[in-house]
């Protein structure tokens, strides 16, 4: 595992569904960033992990992407360490593949201070069992 500084492409039909919805929240409600702070935290939570709507795009069909976001009130305090150490504990079931924040000049999210999660799904129960997947 290992936390990348770089930025991955995401699907063209993905960054166009992201671009839209990100602009009618902006004519419905305002600043879009605001609108995401107050659904991702009430006023006790100091982070939050979710999947991410809008993924990178990766060739492995098992890698999925999560967001780990940090209540601004409170970022000052959370160190990478602690970021990785929640995730070990919340994806324990599966393989953090990435660990990574993007740099300043690749964030579409400025305000909120947040890491992706690309992590490994184990299909093997899934596969013993002779699901579809």
């Amino acid at each position: 595992m290992s936390i990348l500084d770089k930025q991955i492409g995401r699907r063209l039909e993905d960054v166009e569904n992201y671009k839209l919805r990100r602009e009618i929240t902006e004519e419905l409600y305002g600043d879009y960033q605001s609108l995401l702070k107050i659904r991702l935290f009430n006023n006790h939570e100091s982070y939050a992990i979710k999947k991410n709507n809008y993924p990178y795009d990766w060739k492995q069909k098992d890698y999925k992407h999560g967001c780990f976001w940090i209540n601004p009130k409170v970022e000052d305090r959370w160190t990478e360490k602690m970021v990785l150490e929640v995730c070990k504990r919340y994806y324990k079931k599966n393989e953090i593949v990435y660990l990574f924040e993007n740099g300043l000049d690749g964030r579409s999210v400025l305000k909120i201070r947040h890491f992706h999660i690309i992590y490994k799904v184990d299909y093997s129960m899934c596969k013993k069992l002779k699901c579809k997947i």
